[in-house]
């Protein structure tokens, strides 16, 4: 079974009885704020950039009524590629097999508020019972804004010229602006959590906003007879006429993936003590030496067939309000 990465950001939403009865700065606009989701009317696309920890990771997230949903996540590092998810197939650069994976799921793209806190979800999602699969993008800035805005000790204040809600504490800080075209459409949104410490900073960017208009080029399936011209490609459900070696390095990326390990392994591949806390804690054997050069073996031919199937990523132009990204195209 194979599922998105779940981060959770637990807020203090504790407040005094005079503080919860008091009007936020910005409420009637962020009541007309609309969230994104599939199933909308209208298409839409965007861009997020997520640091959780170690994963460092840029999302192209694309919805075309009447029902088709793309999200593909790249390592922040150096843009590659790491799931390509269209409309219930995904492809996972699978670094322990060396190969392409191709599964029957459905991408994931969940920011939203639940009781315990700020709920992020990215990646794939083939759990019917999960109640976040059934909208499998679901974004709501506004609703997250309005509930970091009702923490305790936090100060906000409204720009209605630039139509902007700031929010910061000692701990968190969140911005969000509106379009200057639509009052009811985000145009980039910042949220910022140190309360865990310097090594398990979170941190959400999103922006590049489209509306409308045709969908982006990068919006579409991989051709697999392409691909598998250049790199090897093991489909999932063909697991159980797979060769013996092959199944079990599918097994350990499968559940190193359940245990949303799987977009923590380059960045291991760059940080030694992070590679050393993973083999030291994990129960799961990792050949980083094999991994390393499974990376080395595949990540240009990977790259290569993405561009020549048309998946031309944008590298993301908005100021930098995360951790810098070492990475410029």
């Amino acid at each position: 079974m194979y599922r998105a990465v779940v981060l959770l950001v637990l807020l203090s939403l504790a407040t005094a009885s005079a503080h919860a009865q008091k009007r936020q700065p910005g409420s009637d606009w962020l009541a007309r704020l609309a969230p994104l989701r599939s199933g909308d009317a209208q298409p839409f696309q965007f861009q997020e950039e997520i640091v959780a920890g170690p994963e460092h990771l840029v999302a192209y997230v694309s919805w075309a009524p009447p029902d088709s949903r793309c999200v593909i996540l790249c390592d922040r590092f150096d843009g590659l590629p790491l799931l390509v998810a269209v409309d219930g197939k995904a492809w996972l650069y699978d670094l322990i097999g060396g190969q392409i994976v191709l599964v029957r799921a459905e991408p994931q793209l969940v920011t939203r508020m639940v009781e315990e806190g700020v709920r992020s979800k990215w990646g794939i999602c083939s759990d019917p019972n999960d109640p976040d699969s059934q909208i499998t993008i679901n974004v709501d800035l506004a609703g997250v804004m309005k509930h970091v805005a009702e923490g305790t000790g936090v100060r906000c204040t409204f720009d209605a010229a630039s139509r902007t809600v700031r929010c910061s504490g000692k701990e968190r800080r969140a911005v969000l602006t509106g379009s200057a075209a639509d009052a009811a459409r985000p145009a980039s949104f910042v949220f910022v959590d140190t309360s865990n410490g310097p090594n398990r900073f979170v941190g959400m960017r999103f922006g590049s906003f489209v509306f409308g208009g045709p969908v982006p080029s990068w919006h579409h399936a991989v051709n697999r007879d392409s691909l598998a011209g250049r790199l090897p490609v093991v489909a999932s459900a063909d697991a159980a006429r797979l060769p013996e070696e092959v199944r079990k390095r599918l097994d350990t990326m499968r559940a190193v993936f359940v245990n949303n390990g799987l977009f923590i392994l380059r960045p291991a591949l760059r940080d030694s003590a992070l590679r050393h806390t993973i083999e030291e804690h994990t129960p799961i054997h990792l050949d980083f030496n094999a991994i390393a050069a499974n990376d080395a073996r595949m990540r240009d031919a990977w790259r290569a067939v993405l561009h020549d199937q048309g998946f031309d990523l944008p590298t993301p132009t908005e100021p930098e309000l995360l951790p810098a990204r070492p990475w410029r195209r």
